[in-house]
C-alpha cells in the first residue's frame, strides 16, 4: 500500500525547473483517504489577456482544476462541474481537444464525459474562484485555436 505524500508537479521549462502545484488539492477533493491525483491535462490561454492557463487533474472524487500564469501561482483547486454533470468518482484520464474546444474525461467504471466550450467553462470557474462567489459576469468567449491547426477543407 502506498502511504507516501501526494504531490502534483509540472514544468514549463522542459524539466529544468519544477513547480509544486499540490496546494490545497487534498482538502478540495474532500476525501477520507488519499486524493490519488491522475490524468494531468493542460488547457492553455483560457484568458489570453493575462496569459492564464489551466491545469486539470483527476482524483478519486472527480475532476479538479487550478490556474496559473506569470502572475498567478497554482495550487488553489476547485472541482470542475457539479455532481449532476459528472459523478463524484475516480477520474483516470483527461484529454483536451483544442480543435473542438472540448474536454473528455474518463472515469473508473462510470463512463466517459464530454464538456463542450471547455475554455469558457474554465474561464468562468476562474472568475468565480477569484470572486469567491458563484454568480459572476459572463466572460468574453474564449479565443479560437484555429490558428494552431491546419485549415479544414470543404467537401
Amino acid at each position: 500500500m502506498n502511504r507516501g505524500v501526494e504531490h502534483v508537479w509540472f514544468t514549463t521549462t522542459g524539466g529544468k525547473f519544477w513547480i509544486d502545484a499540490t496546494g490545497d488539492l487534498i482538502q478540495a477533493a474532500a476525501t477520507v483517504a488519499m486524493a490519488r491525483p491522475a490524468g494531468l491535462e493542460f488547457v492553455e490561454d483560457i484568458d489570453e489577456i493575462d496569459g492564464v492557463s489551466a491545469l486539470l487533474v483527476g482524483t478519486v472524487n472527480g475532476l479538479f482544476v487550478t490556474f496559473y500564469s506569470a502572475h498567478r501561482t497554482p495550487g488553489h483547486w476547485a472541482r470542475l462541474g457539479a455532481c449532476s454533470d459528472m459523478p463524484a468518482t475516480m477520474v483516470t484520464a483527461i484529454t483536451y481537444d483544442a480543435y473542438t474546444d472540448s474536454l473528455h474525461v474518463a472515469t473508473f467504471g462510470r463512463g466517459v464525459y464530454t464538456m463542450q466550450d471547455a475554455k469558457l467553462a474554465l474561464h468562468t470557474l476562474m472568475l468565480q474562484q477569484d470572486a469567491e462567489k458563484c454568480e459572476v459576469a459572463s466572460p468574453k468567449p474564449a479565443p479560437s485555436n484555429a490558428y494552431l491547426l491546419p485549415a479544414q477543407q470543404a467537401c
